[in-house]
């Protein structure tokens, strides 16, 4: 399928033959170019074995490598134009990148020399009006994404490494304000899923005089009842709904929250019924003690940095903060 259909057998020939100049932007060099670049790193590639994926010569793994490199678009957006598993397009990028630094690397990074100095020195007074200058400096900030897999949760939780919770305390500064709006947005998956299971099986809202043992399978045949009518709907037209109808769900519009419309309901059912007993804080890092521990806070401000930056933020944060009558 990937010889008929893939990038590397069907637009990138067409390019080449038809039209170089999308072949140059596509790769950021003319067909020539990609040609010699192949044929210099082809035999160290060769050497290199690709696991898990049937045969992908060294042209479509560099053709591969250097439209990641010159898009910056997303690995499984990758795969799908060039019909090479996610898995093998990670391992293709990695080490074809490490054979161009093998291969160019002491070509274009020479060993300096004494004598490279003093030319560099003069080439820069001449150019540039600035003596015994042998080099100049600068960073280029690449954004990533070093942040570890977590869980989120309320305020009864505990802080930890793998576990965020809400920053606590009164007159947060702005920062931690949009930290604690993203954690609340992202927690209302789980709040959703929880309070329409509860809204549909009322006897996870009663305070039931059980044991555990009796309880257990009570909660198991809720999970899975709610589970198995969810997956019933998922391809059904939204106006068949009958489980979770429209509207029943919690929506964002413009920033705001509109409540789905179980939560009144919970609201009505709770003036009905016995409620269910107020939680205890969970800890479930025992190894964390009491309190907070600092590689948790240190990850929060991971979190908290990333919902800052470019990378990380999102529109609706600063309409967060613009109405703070829309806060949860």
């Amino acid at each position: 399928m990937r010889q008929q259909w893939g990038a590397w057998h069907t637009v990138i020939p067409h390019m080449r033959e038809h039209d170089p100049e999308k072949f140059l932007n596509y790769f950021r060099m003319t067909p020539a170019m990609f040609d010699e670049l192949h044929a210099r790193v082809r035999p160290h590639l060769e050497r290199r074995e690709l696991r898990g994926v049937a045969q992908v010569d060294t042209g479509e793994r560099l053709a591969l490598t250097l439209r990641y490199l010159s898009s910056g678009d997303y690995q499984v957006s990758l795969s799908y134009a060039f019909l090479i598993p996610p898995a093998s397009v990670s391992q293709i990028i990695t080490e074809t990148c490490w054979v161009l630094w093998e291969v160019l690397g002491e070509e274009v990074f020479p060993l300096p020399t004494p004598e490279n100095f003093v030319r560099i020195a003069e080439e820069f007074e001449e150019k540039w009006n600035f003596p015994n200058l042998i080099g100049a400096i600068d960073g280029k900030h690449i954004e990533t994404q070093p942040l570890p897999y977590v869980i989120v949760g309320d305020e009864a939780f505990t802080l930890s490494s793998h576990f965020m919770v809400p920053k606590g305390g009164q007159f947060l500064p702005d920062y931690w304000n949009i930290y604690n709006y993203r954690l609340s947005r992202a927690r209302r998956v789980i709040e959703n899923a929880f309070g329409i299971m509860t809204a549909r099986w009322r006897v996870l809202r009663r305070c039931l005089q059980a044991g555990e043992e009796k309880m257990r399978p009570v909660v198991s045949a809720c999970v899975v009842l709610h589970n198995f009518f969810v997956q019933n709907e998922e391809n059904v037209l939204d106006a068949a709904h009958r489980y979770i109808p429209a509207g029943y769900v919690d929506l964002e519009e413009g920033g705001r929250q509109v409540p789905g419309r179980w939560r009144a309901e919970v609201r009505q059912e709770d003036n009905l019924l016995q409620p269910a007993a107020p939680r205890r804080d969970v800890q479930l890092d025992p190894s964390a003690g009491p309190g907070t521990d600092a590689q948790g806070m240190a990850v929060q401000r991971q979190f908290r940095d990333y919902f800052l930056s470019r990378a990380g933020r999102i529109p609706s944060q600063w309409e967060h903060m613009i109405h703070p009558e829309n806060r949860a």
